[in-house]
């Protein structure tokens, strides 16, 4: 009984204020204190605190892309051979470990690219109630972060060859541990990688209790499940919105404040993000994305500038917001035809809908009656005839 009432008195009053999404910004900070507070207490209560035997790293390396070697912050002997290599650490979200398929995916594609690539295993702080796992995200960058700080102290790997990459509350992790590497060195890590950070509880904290645009000199952000699962506004210096960035072609639409609407996959648009990106590392010029002041605009064609850029690009100093269409089935990239003409057909059912038949009928900009009943497609093809002869 002593653990039942704290913790459900605590999931309700944070999801209560978290969907109310309301809090004032001064008042973020006197909220994530009393949250803070409650979720450390109940973690006292019925878990034992994040230690470095709570965190498994596993890496692997060009030499044998399927083999692993453990490693820890007091055994980098093995770490050696590959000083002068990058360094990409992938960390997963909540409930999640290292036997996610996305981590094999992203790992494969970043070995081809001559990284070394360690994979973190935190699943037993990652597997608690998610208050207390989003509380764990701290000690779980700090757990990262030395093990960085050996690599780069110890064994000479330069910081700008580091890649932190995660996913859900991994895309906290991942700012926590740039921010961690500035108070211990004071340099910034040149690029982290977030893949639809957390958006619950994360949402009503201050920006320094999050990820930031200043964890790193690039914070390289991919949105897929902004308002549910995912972090919904820009939280980078570059923002990728996949497909406006809160919903994805296949995936059923969840409304957490609607139970008829959560069905399974519960978090198909939030689990989307590591493999979109693990793609855009394998075909980088089929994920361009174009920047533009929002999805509206973007789907119009009203972008006012034309910069492009590959989401999957390591490389790109550029900032802003960008945004690029897929498609529901692997590869991603490939957009069905079938969703090309539903696409087609509501643009021109708006040209219709404008009065493209105004001087025929004289309507005020209705269409007529004969051109309602042919459909959108026909008019279009009516038309073309016309023009052609």
């Amino acid at each position: 009984m002593k653990r039942f009432f704290p913790t459900v008195f605590v999931i309700c009053f944070i999801g209560y204020i978290d969907a109310l999404n309301v809090i004032p910004e001064p008042l973020k900070d006197d909220f994530f204190a009393i949250y803070r507070k409650a979720a450390v207490t109940s973690r006292e209560i019925q878990a034992a605190p994040v230690t470095p035997s709570n965190i498994t790293f596993y890496l692997f390396t060009k030499d044998d892309p399927n083999k692993y070697v453990r490693i820890n912050k007091d055994d980098l002997q093995r770490v050696s051979p590959y000083k002068n290599s990058k360094f990409a650490f992938l960390i997963h979200g909540w409930t999640g470990d290292r036997e996610a398929t996305w981590y094999t995916e992203i790992k494969d594609n970043l070995l081809k690219k001559g990284y070394a690539v360690i994979e973190v295993d935190w699943k037993e702080p990652a597997n608690e109630f998610y208050y207390i796992s989003s509380i764990n995200t701290y000690d779980v960058a700090k757990i990262i972060t030395d093990l960085i700080l050996e690599l780069h102290q110890r064994q000479g790997v330069p910081l700008k060859n580091i890649l932190p990459i995660g996913h859900s509350l991994g895309g906290h992790i991942v700012g926590f541990i740039g921010q961690k590497i500035y108070e211990h060195t004071d340099q910034k890590l040149p690029r982290i990688v977030a893949l639809d950070p957390a958006g619950p509880l994360f949402d009503v904290r201050p920006a320094d209790k999050r990820l930031n645009n200043t964890s790193a000199d690039v914070v390289h952000v991919v949105h897929t499940d902004g308002g549910t699962f995912g972090y919904k506004d820009v939280i980078g210096t570059i923002d990728f919105f996949v497909n406006g960035g809160s919903s994805q072609p296949g995936c059923k639409r969840v409304d957490l404040a609607d139970l008829k609407t959560i069905t399974e996959p519960l978090s198909c648009d939030h689990r989307r993000a590591p493999f979109l990106f693990a793609e855009a590392l394998a075909f980088p010029h089929e994920y361009v994305a174009q920047k533009c002041d929002s999805w509206d605009d973007f789907k119009e064609n009203k972008c006012q500038n034309g910069e492009k850029v590959a989401m999957g690009d390591l490389n790109s100093r550029s900032h802003g917001k960008f945004y690029l269409k897929t498609g529901k089935d692997r590869p991603f990239f490939k957009i069905e035809e079938e969703e090309e003409k539903k696409e087609a057909e509501k643009e021109v059912e708006k040209i219709v809908e404008k009065g493209t038949d105004k001087a025929q009928d004289g309507r005020n900009n209705r269409p007529s009656e004969e051109n309602k009943a042919k459909g959108p497609l026909q008019v279009i093809k009516d038309k073309t005839r016309q023009i052609i002869g």
